[in-house]
């Protein structure tokens, strides 16, 4: 009852309210229509509008009282912070503006007019109007810390320094101005002064996280900081600093899983910033029919990236006068199905709104990430399988989103300037640089730096950045380089400049340095964008490996190493060979912006993938799990795939099928392999009386690449974690005859077999690596034996390879259609030389190029690997390595997947193709190159558990079919690679091979399989 009461007497209360300020608002307008020439009543009519939050009404009053009294500093003070809240930032500068030339010792007036010039950028401005305002007189607290502000923004830092000092002593309960003095003495490098400061001010702070969030920060710059010390420190924002509460529930919102989601980005760097420049291209590449963005910016400023991502967005929020609960309020308001910090502890920090959960997904992605934000609220964090290696999960309280290559994806300036030549040809010395926050370098990175030093004499070092305006830091940074041997005039030390003469820069630097234990990220993609490559040393924490991601992401693994032994030596290999320094200063830039860290279609098409499948298993109330999208070899590791793709794809109703027909089920994976079997069995137009079903397995083993089913209609994607039992259902339906697995990789492939052995005939389609690979394999033997009913290849050799390790099977001869009809031979030949099929060290690619390197004329040709799958970064690190120790100039190692006209294309253009594989020779390359009119060598015999045998295709195609190649043992003992070359012979090849392979007579061993089948059944 009493509560019942207490209910009442608040609604009428309330109600009460409501009808007073209704009241006072009908005779405020009254005054108006009365007095409509007195300032006083249109400013009273704007101010209740203000207070209630109605900005839009707010402005016509509130431009009235100023029109009517321009001079009247309060009055110009509402109006700009009713066209401020608006988002007419410059309308209301220039009305304070206005105000200011007849004000200017009006506090209120210029401490608005000064922080409003000082949010979007205007530095110089702001600092003007302090001045005018302060005099002399600093007891004005608010515009001191507004000009100590101004100051340290045009890097001006020890009189930045010394107004912050004076304010501690001006107002010493405020945390603000310990934190100030802390951020400074940072940016000059005195990391333990600058953590002194921060703890100064978390005593004074209370439940307010900034301090503590740039001590934080400041730990990672720090050499003498272990990972784990740092790990603790990161765990404790969340105990000391979150709210008491998070939203749990997010019933506002529908979980229908394929709605085009809502998601927001929250920051300070929508303009030309580090996160500008490494999100922008994503967003506007990002498929539009998948989300919309909506963006939440803390800062005011604008430029040409601000306009882009803009563009990329539904809405734009300005949260600058957004903090705690009201801005976790609001952007709940929005209904956002995803929120992306892209803040951290940084400038823009909103993590306190963050923590109380105002969407039901949280990712961090860049801006600020440089280690975990420890934050429960967050439930995943953006990297890759560089910046967070196998064995670093541990560190992280997030859920990893491990992207397939780089985590971010730069987006170079469109006034780039032009790579000029070494500049150490002209100055006869090494310029050594490092364009880096100067907070980076201590005195273990120089002392590292100083031993390069001494051992490449004459050598000089740039050091370029904003905080070398202080002459603080230059004496520092120049004397502790001279206590280690190196005189100041081998220093070279400079402020800042504009962006494009920043870049223009590095055309005075040969390589570039990265920094200890936080390293480059943006300055070390600009720095290989203006062909300066980069030598790094990764640090302990994601911080750490910012350079070593990028750097391998461009392909130029070598240059990231692990300690600084290993930094020094590669620095030095550098400098010995001016000759190759030119080589990757005439190609990097070609190559970086064709690499990975480029690649935006892709990083957005992956991401909206990633993105689709947390929301869906959000949707589904399944818990967040860590995502993997590497691009897997062996296993495919990732449960991710093309969502429309595969969604309009389903199982399909096996009854919907002639049931005159026998039916046979195909199982694939979604591999390029498998197209030559949707060609072969194209419809049935070329297989007649028989139906096919092919279920691809929707994982993808090549990073943004899914088998074309188009081209099929009796083709469809399922998910194993899903679909499996619905595809295993259709396999035992009474019309279906048989099942062919292709290849026998994957536990799903195991299950299935297990469930249809009995009911129906297996059919095992041998792939290579799954025969050979298994050959000592016991456990895979057996469940072979006891239930696979049929062996089916192209190459009756490997059915004798079969029966000698396992129980011998009836047999069937298959081929595939590789498509090669539909690609035009070309006319012309050029230098080039094929290794390999993939990045499967089967290929034994190390011995190859050793043999290769021995050639009198290798200088004649260019060498391709393809590595587009089957590969790892071990191998191509020591392919790398061993390319440069031979000293095989022109080798293009191929790491993006290619479409296979594409693909083709080039290898039928080549002269030769090599292959050194223990096993069969990758059947579908030899036989491409016959049709193409490529030489080709490979192995006679190989090693079969440990016995010499036949290979299979050469037994297959050259003893059986008549054609002709090289055997890899008589190309080793050659002088030449032209004499590998005899175009009267490949001239035979190609006209043999048109008559053995194409898409009918392919077909026919598909029937004739089929008929098989179905008499023995």
């Amino acid at each position: 009852m009493a509560k019942k009461v207490r209910n009442r007497k608040q609604q009428a209360t309330r109600t009460a309210q409501t009808n007073q300020g209704q009241s006072l608002l009908k005779q405020l307008e009254q005054q108006c229509k009365r007095l409509p020439n007195n300032p006083a009543v249109w400013k009273g009519l704007a101010a209740w509008h203000l207070q209630e939050g109605d900005i839009a009404r707010a402005l016509s009053p509130a431009k009235r009282a100023f029109e009517l009294a321009p001079e009247d500093a309060s009055i110009a003070v509402q109006y700009a912070a009713a066209l401020r809240r608006a988002d007419q930032i410059n309308k209301a500068i220039e009305v304070l503006t206005l105000a200011y030339n007849t004000n200017q010792k009006d506090a209120k007036l210029c401490n608005d007019l000064a922080l409003m010039h000082y949010n979007i950028g205007q530095y110089q401005a702001a600092l003007n109007v302090c001045d005018s305002c302060l005099g002399t007189n600093l007891e004005q607290p608010g515009l001191l810390q507004l000009k100590a502000s101004a100051l340290k923004a045009l890097h001006r830092l020890e009189k930045a320094k010394g107004l912050f000092e004076h304010l501690a002593k001006l107002q010493p309960a405020d945390f603000r101005h310990w934190m100030d003095i802390g951020n400074i003495e940072r940016d000059l490098g005195n990391l333990d002064r600058a953590l002194e400061c921060y703890q100064q001010a978390m005593t004074l702070s209370g439940d307010d996280a900034s301090a503590y969030s740039n001590y934080l920060t400041t730990l990672h710059y720090h050499p003498d900081k272990s990972r784990d010390e740092i790990f603790k420190a990161c765990k404790l924002w969340q105990e000391q600093y979150a709210p008491a509460w998070q939203e749990t529930e997010h019933k506002h919102l529908s979980m229908e899983p394929e709605k085009k989601l809502r998601i927001g980005l929250i920051s300070d760097g929508f303009k030309r910033s580090p996160v500008g420049q490494m999100i922008t291209s994503v967003l506007e590449a990002f498929p539009k029919e998948q989300a919309d963005f909506i963006a939440f910016s803390s800062n005011d400023a604008r430029d040409d990236i601000t306009t882009r991502i803009a563009n990329c967005c539904s809405e734009w929020h300005r949260i600058t006068q957004l903090f705690g609960p009201e801005l976790f309020e609001h952007i709940k308001s929005q209904k956002i199905d995803i929120l992306i910090d892209l803040a951290g502890h940084n400038n823009g920090s909103r993590m306190s709104a963050i923590a109380m959960k105002p969407a039901p997904i949280i990712i961090k992605w860049v801006g600020g990430l440089i280690n975990t934000t420890a934050v429960d609220a967050i439930d995943y964090l953006l990297s890759d399988h560089i910046e967070t290696p196998t064995g670093h999960d541990q560190y992280y309280t997030e859920k990893l989103i491990k992207m397939p290559h780089d985590y971010i994806c730069y987006d170079p300036p469109e006034y780039t300037p032009a790579v000029n030549t070494l500049p150490a040809l002209n100055n006869e010395y090494i310029t050594f640089g490092c364009f880096n926050n100067p907070t980076k370098i201590n005195k273990v990175i120089l002392s590292c730096w100083a031993d390069i030093m001494h051992l490449t004499p004459n050598s000089r070092l740039l050091l370029k950045s904003f905080q070398f305006n202080s002459p603080e830091l230059v004496k520092r940074i120049t004397q502790e380089m001279e206590a280690m041997g190196i005189d100041k005039d081998r220093l070279i030390l400079e402020g800042p400049s504009p962006h494009q003469e920043l870049l223009r820069s590095y055309n005075r630097v040969d390589i570039a340095l990265d920094t200890w234990p936080y390293s480059g990220g943006l300055t070390t993609c600009e720095a290989m964008l203006m062909g300066v490559p980069v030598v790094t040393c990764t640090g302990p924490t994601f911080a750490g490996r910012h350079s070593a991601s990028h750097i391998k992401n461009a392909g130029m693994y070598e240059l990231v190493t692990d300690s600084f032994s290993q930094y020094k030596t590669r620095v030095l290999e550098l400098t010995s060979d001016l000759s190759s320094l030119s080589i990757i200063r005439e190609n990097l830039r070609t190559i970086f912006l064709q690499s990975n860290v480029c690649a935006d279609k892709e990083y957005a098409n992956t991401l909206s993938i990633v993105l689709r499948t947390i929301w869906r298993r959000h949707a589904k109330g399944l818990a967040t799990e860590s995502i993997s999208c590497t691009e897997t070899r062996d296993k495919v590791q990732q449960d991710l795939s093309n969502p429309l793709q595969s969604e309009e794809k389903k199982s399909r109703e096996i009854s919907s099928i002639n049931p005159n027909k026998k039916t046979f089920v195909h199982l694939c994976f979604n591999n390029m392999h498998s197209e030559p079997l949707l060609d072969t069995l194209s419809n049935g137009k070329y297989i007649e009386g028989y139906n096919s079903i092919i279920f691809i397995e929707k994982t993808r083993a090549v990073v943004n690449y899914d088998v074309d089913i188009t081209k099929n209609n009796s083709a469809y994607f399922f998910n194993a974690s899903d679909d499996l039992h619905d595809v295993i259902k259709t396999c035992l339906h009474s019309n279906v005859t048989a099942v062919f697995i292709h290849g026998i990789f994957f536990e799903w492939q195991l299950k299935a077999i297990e469930k249809i052995n009995g009911e129906k005939p297996c059919i095992w389609t041998l792939w290579g690596g799954d025969l050979y690979g298994n050959l000592n394999n016991n456990d895979f033997i057996g469940f072979v034996n006891n239930n696979i009913s049929y062996v089916a290849t192209s190459l009756d050799d490997e059915i004798r390879i079969f029966n000698d390790t396992f129980s011998p099977k009836p047999s069937l001869e298959i081929k595939y259609d590789f498509g090669y009809e539909d690609i035009p031979v070309p006319e012309i030949k050029e230098k080039l030389i094929f290794v390999g099929n993939s990045g499967d060290p089967s290929n034994n690619h190390i011995d190859i190029l050793r043999s290769l390197a021995l050639k009198q004329d290798i200088k004649n040709y260019t060498v391709i690997i393809p590595y587009t799958y089957n590969g790892n970064d071990e191998s191509l690190i020591s392919i790398k390595e061993e390319i440069k120790n031979l000293g095989i100039k022109n080798v293009h190692i191929l790491t993006k997947h290619l479409k296979k006209s594409d693909y083709y294309k080039v290898l039928g253009s080549a002269e030769i193709y090599i292959s050194a594989h223990n096993r069969q020779q990758g059947f579908g390359h030899v036989a491409a190159c016959f049709y193409f009119g490529v030489s080709v060598v490979m192995r006679k015999e190989i090693t079969v558990s440990g016995l010499k045998s036949l290979n299979p295709v050469w037994s297959r195609v050259i003893l059986k079919q008549g054609f002709f190649a090289h055997d890899y043992e008589e190309f080793k003992k050659a002088h030449t690679i032209e004499s590998m070359n005899n175009s009267e012979l490949t001239q035979r090849n190609k006209s043999l091979s048109r008559r053995i392979y194409g898409r009918q007579s392919s077909a026919d061993t598909f029937a004739q399989a089929y008929k098989q089948l179905s008499d023995a059944v």
